[in-house]
């Protein structure tokens, strides 16, 4: 026996709970289970959480062998996880009595399928099989199994409850941020636009996935501070006075005095207290300056640009896209970091599709053939971007006081 392999099998589970990209991991720990057991091919069946239907979630077939890179079928695998047993089948014969295709053509002579246990509920399956040119499982090869299953359980519903517990953080961020939006009638959808446009352009400047998942919080907090701003400055319909606009400035320091009473949400500090500062160090509160600014705070400095550029305001109408890109290339090495401004630049298709997009939404809702609610324009946006959603704040680079936004 392999007492190191199968260790390392063990591991798998921890490995997965701990992985950004959980699914690639899976697929590495089923290649080494159908290298370990000898199986010619192996899969991974999860739950449907509505329907409670097994689906191949991923799938490997042994190097060097001869078995046609396909999924396993899943029959085998339905009758252990509704009979909540796993199982061995010792030959042919077995399998073939519950109709498994691969048995009865006479290509599978024996399979384990062992439960997915978490501790409160069945994943799913992990499922191995071997050939008739090989020897069959034994129990003992099915008691392995089922360890392995067990550890791989347990790191995917960790790393199944991370990604809740993200999703309702994410939720309850959104709703801030939506409740300060809602205060101002005039920038309605502009925390979302510009969470959109700044994960474009995270992407296009190399962010790992993990990274843009963090920032997109960050993004997403970025004017929390404009709640303690008054209402009289926060809803005035004109521009303000050189006072009220020093008042407006105070958000970004009010934001971050919110954020650090958050436990845990330190790393979104430098977007929402320096996304107004400039690249030339002539911005606040701080006057940071080039790379010395957070790279997402200078990511959301060109998309809240953009964006209070293209909206339209109570005192003027929002500038076209074409001519926003222009005043952008003018701020470059000066307001902007010049390597996101050309990266803006490579993603403007997709910026100027979710312009295009919420401006038919806007036209259709105008006319009364219908209402665009905010969930609904925000899922247009997720199938534009490829990603959850989110939008930039617009720095308005072209009025007496570019933090109006």
């Amino acid at each position: 026996m392999d007492h190191k392999g199968f260790l390392r099998l063990l591991g798998g589970g921890s490995r997965v709970a701990q992985s950004q990209r959980a699914g690639d991991t899976l697929r590495e720990v089923l290649n080494e289970a159908v290298e370990y057991f000898g199986a010619r091919r192996g899969g991974v069946f999860m739950a449907d959480d509505t329907t409670g239907q097994l689906a191949v979630r991923c799938y490997a077939t042994r190097a060097g062998g001869t078995t046609a890179p396909r999924a396993p079928g899943k029959t085998l695998a339905t009758v252990a996880f509704k009979g909540r047993q796993s199982l061995l089948f010792r030959d042919r014969t077995v399998a073939a009595k519950h109709r498994a295709e691969s048995a009865v053509r006479g290509e599978m002579n024996s399979a384990i399928c062992a439960i997915l246990r978490a501790p409160d509920r069945d994943l799913g399956v992990l499922h191995l099989d071997r050939g008739p040119e090989a020897a069959p499982f034994t129990e003992a090869d099915m008691h392995l199994a089922d360890s392995v299953a067990a550890a791989v359980a347990l790191g995917l519903d960790r790393h199944q409850l991370v990604e809740r517990h993200e999703a309702l953080f994410v939720q309850t961020v959104t709703t801030l941020a939506q409740a300060v939006e809602m205060r101002d009638e005039y920038t309605g959808n502009h925390t979302q636009r510009v969470t959109a446009y700044s994960l474009l352009l995270a992407e296009e400047v190399g962010l790992p996935e993990g990274e843009r998942r963090r920032r997109r919080v960050a993004t997403l907090l970025h004017d929390i501070g404009k709640i303690a701003i008054d209402d009289q400055i926060l809803r005035k319909p004109g521009r303000l006075s050189d006072q009220e606009f020093e008042q407006m400035r105070t958000h970004v320091v009010r934001g971050a005095e919110i954020v650090q009473m958050i436990p845990g949400l330190a790393w979104a500090l430098p977007v929402v207290r320096g996304h107004h500062e400039r690249y030339d160090g002539k911005g606040y509160p701080d006057k940071l300056a080039g790379k010395g600014i957070d790279l997402t705070a200078r990511i959301v400095a060109v998309a809240d640009a953009f964006d209070a550029m293209t909206s339209d305001r109570p005192y003027r109408t929002g500038m076209p896209a074409a001519r926003a890109f222009e005043e952008l290339q003018k701020c470059s090495g000066t307001h902007f970091d010049p390597d996101c401004v050309a990266a803006f630049f490579r993603v403007r298709p997709k910026v100027e599709a979710l312009l295009e997009k919420e401006a038919a939404e806007r036209r259709s809702a105008e006319s009364g053939c219908h209402t665009v609610s905010r969930q609904e324009m925000e899922h247009a946006r997720r199938a534009a971007t490829g990603d959850p959603g989110t939008s930039t704040l617009r720095n308005a680079v072209t009025q007496k006081h570019p933090n109006r936004t």
